[in-house]
């Protein structure tokens, strides 16, 4: 479980990037379900989820900027993997069935028990 302090300088990422930018927020109190941020904001302290009400979502918090532009990298990344791989309708030449499940094992697929 997370443990979220007052004072602590976390970073906020709004839901919609093109109505805000991130920035540094503090802790300014925290109770066993909600953390308030000097935004005016609460957010959960399990999921770091700012609460929107009537399930909008407003976005979320991370611990620092460093573990925010990590986890966009990642999923950029993820996305352009994806994109290359739906755009190849042939298999490379030289791939083997060997290639492919090292691929499958590395990025922690789960594995096809229908091959043949």
């Amino acid at each position: 479980m997370l443990k979220l302090t007052v004072g602590q300088k976390l970073w906020w990422v709004p839901h919609q990037l093109r109505f805000n930018n991130p920035r540094e927020v503090t802790v300014e109190k925290v109770g066993r379900v909600w953390a308030y941020l000097d935004n005016h904001q609460r957010i959960d302290v399990e999921t770091l989820r700012v609460d929107a009400g009537e399930g909008a979502p407003r976005g979320r918090v991370y611990l620092s900027e460093a573990e925010y532009l990590r986890e966009t990298e990642l999923r950029d990344r993820w996305s352009a993997l994806k994109r290359a791989l739906s755009d190849i309708y042939v298999i490379p030449e030289g791939v083997t069935p060997e290639d492919i499940a090292a691929a499958t094992k590395l990025l922690r697929l789960p594995e096809n028990k229908n091959e043949h």
